[in-house]
């Protein structure tokens, strides 16, 4: 089975600090296509909205690597923000009419600055079109969007791989814009998949959500990936861990001990590695949420109503303490 992972971005007025042989048209580097090997990477950075901010399937593909890559530590970096957009649009009354939506844009220099990731994984779309109806001035947006971090990325030379947007489900959410899914949302996805043909590395989110979805509800109508039409649930974060880490792993089921197919959630993962996966997986989402809050408090966010994150200090004071604790459970099985 494979999935797909997202990244979710906006476009405002902000100041673009790179420059670089590209294209201005397709946001392509001239003589330069680097093909993302997550297993060469030492820090991997997760840019998205709130379905990447909820960290799950940051927790799943540590416990993926753990599994494949016992000798390695891995650096898994989210910086997902909720209600961002690559877009820069922000609906009226958005949040109670406390703030508009974050714009990717307004922060990305600073994260590319202080991250200096080795390996960027990019979703976003779910957002962008702020859930009206398809226009085409929200559709050049997007792409507008998604070429300025292109441009940005492919400055530094940073291996990427962009995500599509999971589908919106419109049994469960309650927009009034019925073309949210077939159209917005399809129309986004399918411009980043055809910049395929520029070199860019891009997984099928989108059309994987909604093919399983379609399979499943045949025989159970009452199944969901996203309880409100938006946010996942552990089966949409699972499909979308399994999507990635195909990817990059295509032979996946040969370099594991144990029947992939016998891996169907992230607990069943955690069993394969210690005889309390209960512990392991609360463990490991701690450590996603220390090291996220930090990074984000580090990089200056500026959405409000998010909990500050600790110091860098304190975080990695904390985060070696939780790698012990995370390495006698493994070793101990």
């Amino acid at each position: 089975m494979v999935y797909c992972l997202f990244l979710i971005t906006s476009c405002s007025t902000s100041q673009n600090i790179y420059s670089s042989n590209t294209d201005n048209q397709s946001g392509t580097t001239k003589n330069m296509t680097i093909k993302p090997k997550l297993s060469e990477a030492n820090r991997v950075l997760f840019l998205g909205d709130s379905i990447t901010y909820q960290g799950d399937m940051i927790v799943n593909i540590e416990l993926w690597l753990k599994n494949l890559y016992p000798n390695k530590r891995f650096e898994l970096i989210n910086i997902g923000l909720p209600s961002e957009t690559i877009t820069g649009l922000s609906e009226d009354g958005h949040a109670n009419g406390e703030f508009p939506r974050p714009y990717l844009h307004d922060r990305l220099n600073r994260i590319l600055e202080k991250v200096q990731p080795d390996l960027i994984i990019s979703m976003y779309g779910i957002n962008c079109g702020i859930y009206q109806s398809f226009s085409n001035q929200h559709d050049m947006l997007f792409q507008h969007g998604y070429l300025t971090l292109h441009k940005a990325i492919s400055a530094l030379n940073i291996p990427t791989l962009y995500i599509t947007p999971p589908m919106y489900d419109h049994v469960k959410g309650n927009t009034n814009a019925l073309d949210y899914n077939d159209k917005v949302l399809s129309s986004f996805s399918r411009w980043l998949l055809s910049n395929k043909k520029n070199s860019w590395e891009v997984i099928d989110f989108y059309s994987a959500m909604n093919s399983q979805l379609t399979a499943i509800r045949e025989k159970n109508p009452d199944f969901f990936f996203q309880h409100d039409g938006i946010h996942m649930v552990s089966q949409g974060y699972w499909l979308l861990s399994d999507l990635i880490m195909n990817y990059f792993e295509p032979d996946l089921a040969n370099k594991l001990d144990i029947p992939i197919a016998d891996l169907t959630n992230a607990k069943l993962l955690a069993q394969s590695l210690s005889n309390d996966p209960n512990k392991l997986l609360s463990l490991t989402t701690e450590k996603m949420n220390i090291t996220r809050n930090a990074w984000l408090r580090y990089t200056k966010h500026t959405r409000p109503n998010l909990a500050e994150g600790l110091s860098m200090n304190e975080m990695k004071t904390k985060v070696t303490e939780l790698n012990t604790e995370i390495d006698k459970l493994i070793g101990n099985r």
